[in-house]
């Protein structure tokens, strides 16, 4: 009898952890700017690893742009405004205030995304700018979460040939939020991927061991994606080791609107 209840009770311990498996951290990729035909032309390599990513536009957005748009939606990705004209928050809101900041550099992408029934609860802030007043105004207009990079973070350097001060990113804290305080967050901080940023491979791949191992978010940036992309751009072969990486981690890779 007591082999058969000990035997009931891990049967029933087993099935609590299929049905509740322990988090092993979060990974959220954001890309910027007007690359949406290489974003939708990587949609295979994320669904590949059971993966989502947040994708930001700027500018106008015409047919063919919707039209893409769309596709990386149905295929399970967030979608948000990157503003108009690029325009950096803070400094618009002090010049022209912030009701004309709506008007003029989020609205008229909030309606042309609502044509395509694209309705974003999250936004990407150009250039990485932001306050808290206008985190605080943008919520009033229904946004949710905020991509933005936090002041002088990049990823290390370790031949030390660009900023010698740069640190691993695994030790910066500042960047790493605990799972359990994302329900509660607006602001991601995010950290660029790019030569321009000075990104080393080992040190984006450490910094998703430490996510995992703590069970934290960590949050990237990027533009393009391209094979041996350059500048701010993110390398596709970049892109799937760091698929591959956290989705061997156990790590969930999801867009802003699934944080919730």
């Amino acid at each position: 009898m007591k082999k058969i209840i000990a035997m009931g009770l891990f049967l029933v311990l087993a099935a609590g952890c299929m049905l509740f498996p322990r988090e092993r951290g979060t990974l959220c990729l954001t890309f910027d700017d007007r690359n949406w035909p290489r974003w939708e032309a990587a949609l295979p390599l994320f669904a590949q690893y059971g993966a989502h990513a947040s994708f930001f536009p700027n500018g106008n957005l015409d047919e063919a742009a919707l039209s893409s748009l769309r596709k990386i939606a149905d295929a399970g990705h967030t979608v948000g405004p990157h503003t108009q004209g690029h325009a950096d928050a803070p400094p618009y809101f002090e010049k022209h205030g912030a009701e004309m900041y709506w008007e003029r550099q989020v609205k008229p992408q909030m309606e042309a995304l609502a044509k395509v029934g694209i309705h974003p609860k999250s936004m990407a802030y150009p250039n990485n700018r932001r306050t808290d007043e206008t985190d605080a105004f943008l919520k009033t207009k229904g946004f949710r979460r905020f991509r933005a990079g936090y002041p002088g973070v990049r990823p290390y350097d370790p031949k030390g040939e660009k900023k010698e001060s740069l640190r691993p990113l695994a030790e910066v804290d500042e960047v790493f939020l605990p799972v359990d305080q994302v329900g509660s967050t607006a602001w991601m901080r995010g950290v660029g991927i790019g030569e321009s940023y000075n990104t080393d491979m080992n040190d984006i791949l450490a910094a998703l061991d430490r996510a995992a191992a703590r069970n934290e978010l960590i949050v990237f940036f990027s533009h393009n994606i391209a094979p041996n992309a350059k500048s701010i751009n993110m390398k596709t072969e970049w892109l799937e080791r760091i698929l591959a990486h956290a989705h061997a981690l156990g790590m969930r890779i999801v867009g802003f609107d699934e944080l919730d």
